[in-house]
């Protein structure tokens, strides 16, 4: 779980509906940052809700919860998310210093 920036988005595989996402980790609560791309449910720019797909944008930021199937990891608009600011603001950094409190809260309980 951590603070994720999308770098680019590609490789639209239509049979599959699903295309790749570089990141970035700007921090990390919990786990590993051992991997750079992930997987995305949808074709970029043509998602469908319904679907459980996602729309994903190259500087967007997300406060994720991912969790590895075979070592890859995968976004849907079902996956455990909040969307953040492109740039941190004072509410928003106020916020996820509370958020790291439930986290620490919850990893030690």
């Amino acid at each position: 779980m951590g603070i994720i920036k999308i770098v680019r988005v590609y490789d639209d595989n239509t049979e599959q509906r699903t295309y790749k996402a570089d990141i970035e980790f700007e921090k990390v609560y919990k786990g590993t940052t051992t991997f750079k791309t992930m997987n995305v449910r949808g074709l970029i720019g043509n998602s469908y809700s319904g679907a459980c797909e996602v729309d994903v944008l190259p500087n967007e930021r997300y406060l994720i919860f991912l969790n590895p199937s075979n070592n890859t990891y995968s976004i849907s608009s079902c996956t455990p998310k909040s969307k953040l600011g492109n740039k941190p603001t004072k509410a928003e950094k106020s916020w996820l210093k509370s958020q790291e409190k439930v986290f620490t809260y919850l990893d030690n309980n």
